[in-house]
């Protein structure tokens, strides 16, 4: 999954306090989150460990107490909150390794300032990090305008690189950056 977002904007809602956009993203993704708590042998009960909790701590602020996989789960659906979803099809389902190898070194060769290990690891919370998945990160609104130039230029490009293009192309003219979640 790849979206494009204001990381600014999902950021200052980290530790916020808002109540009201943290009731609206519980609201919103009601349904989805009881699937995905269920999914995760997790409670839908209230007061229990659950991704509406991870969704409270991101937003209301306080200790992370929860395993790290409810984190990067509730981180989701904040960005999801306020993001556009990136065209993805050519990645789903895909090899990890292929990914990181292959699409990565494609992206070194173009010369992009983008990175698909930062796109992969580099969190942009600070929570305990999830013990296996999911595993995620993001690319920041200024690096993913940097890549335009040099993906463009880039000769031979794979279909793969063309699509991570249209991905910088569409946050760069938001002013946006990318974050990506790999299940």
């Amino acid at each position: 999954m790849a979206h494009s977002v204001d990381l600014d904007k999902v950021m200052a809602l980290c530790g916020s306090g808002n109540d009201t956009v943290r009731r609206s993203i519980s609201g919103r993704f009601r349904q989805q989150i009881i699937r995905r708590n269920s999914d995760l042998d997790l409670s839908n009960e209230r007061g229990e460990p659950s991704i509406f909790g991870g969704i409270r701590h991101l937003v209301m602020g306080g200790e992370k107490t929860l395993p790290g996989f409810v984190y990067g789960y509730a981180f989701e659906y904040l960005v999801e909150f306020y993001a556009k979803p990136l065209d993805n099809s050519l990645f789903y389902t895909c090899k990890f390794d292929w990914l990181r190898e292959e699409i990565g070194e494609q992206l070194r060769a173009a010369g992009a300032v983008v990175e698909m290990d930062s796109l992969l690891f580099e969190r942009p919370i600070d929570a305990p990090a999830p013990d296996d998945f999911p595993v995620y990160g993001h690319w920041k609104a200024d690096a993913v305008a940097a890549s335009v130039v040099p993906l463009r230029a880039a000769e031979g490009k794979s279909e793969e690189l063309a699509a991570i293009l249209a991905w910088c192309e569409f946050a760069a003219s938001r002013g946006e950056g990318v974050v990506g979640y790999y299940y």
